[in-house]
């Protein structure tokens, strides 16, 4: 088998990703980008978070200093907290709208990027080492994503649809990462994207834990 190389996976396993990746529970409420504004989906949480406030007859805290709420954002976000100028900036501006003004200007960061990387990494499985020359341009592509707000459908699609070498595909490393072991990346994905887990399927018929 070409290290460099992998064949599209079995059209049944991306079907079943491809599918229910982002299938909601029915219980649930599925709210479009094209028929609400971001502000009404977080008036949405807001309300059903008031509702559950309610039925077990407690209130919300009170709104965070700017201090804290620099301190966290940062930390979510960039994944450290603000240097001195940076919180000195912030705590000096008059805008009314700084604190959604700071969200976006940190998610455009490149401290967003790495933060954020680190967590797919982790998720993905990606590899530090060995092969590192294959594998750079599978984690410059995780960045890349990230740098372009690829939403998350497409970055999920492109992985599991990843064909043919690496520096055509640089998705093609996520089937790297298992190259010549498919059972272990099939039960992965479907561990990483559908929350199930198919290890025990490999040796007994009972499909699921």
């Amino acid at each position: 088998m070409n290290p460099r190389h992998i064949k599209r996976p079995p059209a049944s396993l991306v079907f079943f990703v491809s599918a229910f990746a982002t299938t909601v529970t029915a219980g649930e409420i599925k709210v479009s980008a094209e028929d609400r504004s971001w502000q009404e989906a977080a008036d949405q949480i807001d309300a059903f978070i008031s509702d559950d406030l309610e039925k077990v007859g407690k209130v919300r805290n009170p709104p965070v200093t700017d201090e804290v709420f620099a301190r966290r954002i940062y930390l979510d976000i960039a994944g450290r907290i603000p240097t001195y100028g940076e919180l000195q900036e912030y705590l000096q501006s008059k805008s009314s709208s700084k604190r959604s003004e700071l969200i976006d200007e940190l998610v455009d960061s490149e401290g967003y990027v790495s933060s954020y990387y680190n967590f797919w990494a982790d998720i993905l499985r990606v590899k530090s080492r060995g092969r590192r020359t294959i594998m750079l341009s599978y984690q410059d592509w995780i960045k890349d994503s990230l740098r372009e707000n690829k939403p998350y459908d497409e970055f999920v699609k492109e992985l599991i649809t990843a064909d043919g070498y690496v520096w055509d595909d640089p998705a093609v490393g996520y089937y790297l990462r298992d190259a010549g072991m498919p059972l272990d990346n099939m039960s992965n994905t479907a561990q990483i994207f559908l929350g199930t887990r198919m290890q025990c399927a490999q040796c007994h018929d009972h499909p699921f834990d």
